[in-house]
């Protein structure tokens, strides 16, 4: 990991828009340019943006660059932004990549406090745009949540992981999905308690 940027203390956006007039073949050579001018841009240029970007982008460090853009909230919308934009991703073979490059990236992060905040934000992103990732399979998505993040004693990634599970609840078996759910009710964090009965009462209600 060599070269990665992990913390938005070292990386400074420049004050710069989505230009008209940025070379296609710019962003071909410089993926990083498209990723930063995605961030910069307006709300409506990002959603007509992002079914493109992804043609362009084809190594694993700009992608943890969008997490890192997601994370530093220097950008505006950028937590949206970066799941929206991750969730175009059509090949679980990358989302299964991703997530182990953040599980080695961001996992250890979470032991040292000046970082810990920041690697739970991205953690949040990736579960978040698995879950959205509607161009895979929903049990691979499922699968993924389960594999790619392991058992993680934080509070905001637990209720990340119940989020994920809901936003797929009308694509994969019920049961599956409370199931799930349901093993968060005996966890010894009782907010998390609470927060999955609240969830199965959503279910419920729908």
């Amino acid at each position: 990991m060599v070269g990665l940027i992990t913390s938005s203390k070292d990386y400074k956006l420049e004050n710069t828009s989505f230009s008209k007039t940025s070379s296609i073949n710019a962003y071909s050579s410089d993926p990083d340019l498209l990723i930063r001018e995605y961030f910069l841009s307006s709300s409506s240029q990002k959603a007509k943006a992002r079914k493109v970007i992804f043609q362009h982008i084809s190594s694993w460090h700009s992608i943890v660059d969008i997490l890192r853009w997601g994370a530093n909230g220097k950008a505006c919308d950028s937590y949206d932004s970066a799941v929206n934009l991750l969730a175009e991703i059509d090949s679980s073979v990358i989302l299964e990549t991703l997530g182990l490059i953040a599980n080695k990236l961001y996992i250890p992060m979470l032991d040292d406090f000046s970082y810990r905040g920041f690697a739970e934000i991205c953690l949040e992103i990736l579960i978040k745009a698995i879950a959205c990732s509607s161009k895979i399979d929903p049990m691979q998505r499922y699968r993924l949540i389960f594999e790619v993040i392991p058992p993680i004693n934080r509070r905001n990634i637990k209720a990340s992981v119940i989020d994920a599970l809901l936003i797929m609840a009308d694509e994969i078996d019920l049961t599956t999905i409370k199931s799930s759910i349901g093993r968060f009710t005996f966890d010894r964090d009782q907010y998390i308690c609470d927060y999955a009965k609240e969830a199965l009462k959503d279910l419920d209600l729908d």
